[in-house]
């Protein structure tokens, strides 16, 4: 069995997993400083999401223990990392009191998720959130699961596709777009947190791509009722030579040098929700 739990557990539960699924482990250290624990978390994502592919993984810690847990603003980081493990179907299974605080940290995790699941002590437990994994995995398209693939965030399940322009190339690796803890990937992070928007209800990818064509092409195809959003001109531009319906907004890194009026949020919104 393939795929990626995220376990904020006593270590006898982690190791339940492990048996039931024949699974590897993948522990998280705290040495990471505070205002670059993103960068260190990312490259633990990465080890994750490739190894998920031929095997069963379980990574001893998640976005939601530490958001929880985080001294500063840790929103953009956490929804940066939600959108990519969505996307592969990941579960996480976190202590109650964690999840108590994380939610007066973010206030969208009030909106009910099936990918979080409650630790209550009990064997049965476990075994909902395995199946959980499989499930998410089955319903998701093919190309979402494919580590080798970057130029995609977020579940099929979603109702709206996010187009941007490119990836930031900051991080010292390929990765996904508008993954990232800074600049614009924060900045639309913020605005989509305020206008109470969740990660489940999006998908992600860019307009341009070094090795990947347009994906967003494929996500229509596959889900013709999908909304699609283009996030600035570049994205808007490639949409329209290709015929793809969407709604148009700016793009994240325009409006936060010269949006000085805070209508971000309600643009994205009304753009998403319709």
């Amino acid at each position: 069995m393939c795929g990626l739990i995220c376990a904020d557990l006593p270590d006898e539960a982690v190791r339940s997993i492990q048996t039931m699924t024949n699974g590897r482990v993948i522990e998280v250290g705290r040495t990471a400083t505070s205002s670059r624990r993103f960068i260190y978390l990312a490259d633990v994502v990465r080890k994750a999401i490739k190894l998920s592919r031929d095997n069963f993984v379980i990574v001893r810690t998640s976005w939601v223990k530490e958001l929880a847990e985080a001294k500063d603003n840790f929103i953009p980081a956490a929804r940066a990392m939600d959108r990519v493990l969505l996307r592969f179907g990941t579960i996480h299974v976190v202590q109650a009191l964690t999840f108590t605080t994380a939610i007066t940290k973010m206030g969208t995790l009030q909106t009910p998720r099936g990918d979080i699941i409650l630790w209550d002590n009990l064997q049965t437990t476990l075994l909902q959130a395995i199946d959980k994994v499989r499930e998410m995995r089955e319903t998701q398209v093919e190309l979402g699961l494919d580590p080798t693939v970057n130029n995609l965030s977020g579940h099929i399940r979603g109702r709206c596709v996010m187009v941007g322009e490119k990836i930031n190339p900051y991080l010292q690796f390929s990765h996904w777009p508008f993954f990232d803890d800074r600049d614009s990937a924060a900045y639309i992070s913020n605005a989509l947190e305020e206008a109470n928007i969740i990660e489940q209800d999006l998908l992600w990818t860019n307009a341009v791509h070094p090795s990947e064509g347009l994906i967003v092409q494929s996500l229509v195809v596959k889900k013709p009722s999908l909304r699609v959003v283009a996030l600035g001109n570049v994205a808007h531009e490639k949409l329209d030579a290709l015929g793809i319906s969407h709604f148009r907004v700016t793009h994240p890194q325009y409006a936060r040098r010269f949006d000085h009026h805070g209508g971000y949020s309600a643009t994205l919104e009304q753009a998403i929700r319709g």
